[in-house]
C-alpha cells in the first residue's frame, strides 16, 4: 500500500480512482514524501527521536531509544493494508523467537487518529505480544522517506540504521529498507535476522 494512497486518507477526499482529475492527480503527488524532496536513511546515520504514543497507552510516548536491544525492527503497517496485516503473525513468531536473544520489534501503525479504537481492538483480538506505536500524522515515516506499507528498517545497538542481506533476493546487498511484506518466520529470514544481532557492534 502507497504512503500517497495513506496520505489521501489523512487529507480526507473522496477519491474516485476511475474519475480523478489531473489537477487533483497532481497535488496528491507533491504532497507525498518521496516527491517533496524526503530524504532516504542511509546504512550507519542515526535514526531519528521521534516521540511517538503507544496505541496501547496513548499517554505513553516512546522513541526508539526506548527499546533498549542489540537490534531494534521497525516496521510501518496500516490495518487497511492486506499485506502488512498478512505479514503481522510471522513477525509475531520472529518476535518470540528472537525476543530472549536482544531482539525488539517496534511497531508503527500509520491509521489516522478515528481508527485507533479500531486498531487496538484488532491488535487485542490478535492476541500479538510486540510493541505498537501511533504515526498517525506520519512525523517518522516522512522522516524516513517510507515509501509505501509494509515497509522494514533494523535499528542497531547504537541507534544507527543497518543494511539487511534479503535471502529471498539474488541479490546480496545491504538494504536500509525492506520493502513489502516478508515470511519473517521462514529459516532463512529468521537466520538472517538472528545474524544481525550477533553482529559486532
Amino acid at each position: 500500500m502507497s504512503l500517497l494512497f495513506q496520505r489521501m486518507l489523512l487529507l480526507g477526499f473522496q477519491v474516485n480512482f476511475f474519475k480523478a482529475s489531473f489537477a487533483f492527480t497532481v497535488l496528491a503527488v507533491f504532497l507525498s514524501p518521496v516527491y517533496a524532496g524526503a530524504q532516504s536513511p542511509q546504512i550507519g546515520a542515526s535514526c531519528p527521536l521521534i516521540e511517538l504514543p503507544l496505541v496501547q497507552n496513548s499517554a505513553s510516548l516512546k522513541t526508539v531509544a526506548d527499546f533498549p536491544a542489540r537490534l531494534v525492527m521497525v516496521n510501518f503497517w496500516a490495518s487497511w493494508c492486506t499485506p502488512c496485516v498478512k505479514e503481522m503473525p510471522a513477525l509475531e513468531r520472529l518476535y518470540q523467537v528472537l525476543k530472549p536473544e536482544g531482539f525488539v520489534l517496534l511497531s508503527v501503525n500509520v491509521d489516522n487518529p478515528g481508527q485507533l479504537q479500531k486498531v487496538r481492538q484488532f491488535l487485542k483480538d490478535s492476541g500479538y505480544d510486540f510493541p505498537v506505536l501511533s504515526d498517525a500524522d506520519l512525523r517518522l515515516a516522512d522522516k524516513l522517506g517510507v515509501t509505501g506499507f509494509p515497509e522494514t528498517f533494523f535499528i542497531g545497538p547504537e541507534g544507527k540504521f543497518l543494511g539487511f542481506v534479503d535471502p529471498g533476493s539474488a541479490a546480496d546487498v545491504p538494504l536500509v529498507r525492506v520493502i513489502a511484506d516478508r515470511p519473517w518466520d521462514a529459516p532463512a529470514y529468521v537466520r538472517a535476522v538472528r545474524a544481525m544481532i550477533s553482529r559486532p557492534k
